[in-house]
């Protein structure tokens, strides 16, 4: 079943944020497609009148607008063309290997050195999150489109043989998992306000760095070379007094921005906003825009190409409280991130300058060669 709308008859301006909506209303949504004059989507569930009636809602709500503002832009008048790198089997996700994992290594050692200027502690953090600072965190609350929960087999006997019974048999095994107290973690930052949780702070600003896998459960149609499900971050997490906080994230904005120039990247840096699904959220998107507490560094060769590589977070003080952080002079800490997506990182750089090493950034090169 297909619906179609035409563009005037739609509330929203922001298109690109009403489509990842639609996604989300049913699994048996299946494309969307936007037109000069038209917005078509294709439905093949059973359940028409109610997708009708809430597609409907959906498309008729009038959100306040608040555009994106471009901050900061190299690639005018200037077009790029190249390929990504993609999975051998695209159930699998992508594998990276010889020089590209070099590659790899090379840009999470260039985030190393950033972080090092801050004086950041290098902290490994785990790749599962309790049940209890997921809720404490509200993650799931306003994502839950995104989260990610363990499934386990119950220590059992009888459950273990019967795995083990159905396995051979090529039989179904789901009866036999149970929803844990866990959760795959969807970033990294949470885990430091969890170490900091009823503490104060010991000095005006503190600088955490870590790199990891993260999980987030994205709609089939958002996957591409450079989105998948499972995906390694570098964050730089800062913590302290409001001014040093905020300072903190707009130092890292420059320098960033100066290494996106240095590695020959093109694109722009925006006012952004999280993915905000639930109605009840919505004002939170044109806070974070209206506010900037939200910026995005764009990498955008063409027209055809446009994903974010870097965000820069101001959280306030929503998170800190939450844990009951406090400054070294008693007051609520504030709290700011900047992460990366390593990956897409990677895939700029191959998309830039190709898969031949020998035509990668000087700088990328120098870091691969000196291990």
């Amino acid at each position: 079943m297909e619906y179609c709308y035409s563009t005037s008859s739609i509330k929203t301006k922001d298109i690109p944020e009403l489509i990842n909506r639609i996604y989300l209303l049913s699994i048996d949504v299946t494309n969307v497609t936007q037109t000069d004059r038209q917005l078509i989507v294709t439905y093949e569930g059973d359940q028409e009148k109610s997708f009708h009636e809430n597609l409907n809602r959906l498309i008729m709500e009038k959100d306040r607008q608040i555009r994106k503002k471009v901050i900061d832009e190299n690639n005018k008048n200037l077009k790029v063309y190249g390929d990504f790198i993609h999975p051998v089997k695209e159930e699998e996700g992508i594998s990276y290997k010889g020089d590209i994992a070099l590659l790899f290594e090379g840009i999470r050692k260039q985030f190393d050195l950033l972080a090092q200027k801050y004086n950041a502690t290098y902290t490994k953090y785990p790749s599962i999150m309790s049940e209890k600072l997921m809720k404490k965190t509200n993650y799931a609350f306003h994502f839950p489109q995104n989260t990610y929960r363990v499934f386990e087999i119950k220590h059992q006997k009888e459950n273990l043989e019967k795995y083990r019974l159905y396995s051979e048999y090529n039989l179904d095994t789901g009866d036999l998992f149970q929803s844990s107290d866990y959760y795959l973690r969807p970033c990294l930052c949470y885990f430091a306000y969890n170490d900091r949780e009823d503490q104060s702070l010991s000095d005006e600003l503190e600088v955490v760095s870590s790199f990891g896998q993260c999980f987030r459960h994205e709609n089939n149609h958002q996957i591409s070379p450079y989105r998948s499900r499972d995906f390694n971050m570098y964050e730089i997490i800062y913590l302290g007094c409001k001014e040093k906080v905020t300072e903190t994230r707009d130092h890292l904005l420059e320098e960033v921005i100066k290494l996106f120039d240095q590695l020959g990247l093109k694109g722009k840096v925006e006012t952004a906003n999280d993915p905000f699904f639930m109605k009840e959220d919505r004002n939170k998107i044109a806070y974070q825009r209206a506010g900037e507490r939200k910026y995005e560094l764009i990498f955008s060769p063409n027209k055809e190409i446009s994903y974010s590589v870097a965000s820069f977070n101001l959280c306030d003080h929503v998170i800190t409280e939450s844990f009951n952080i406090s400054t070294n002079k008693g007051d609520l800490a504030y709290s700011g991130c900047t992460a990366f997506g390593v990956e897409r990182w990677v895939q700029a750089i191959v998309y830039t300058y190709g898969t031949n090493r020998q035509q990668w950034p000087e700088c990328l090169q120098e870091l691969i060669k000196n291990g």
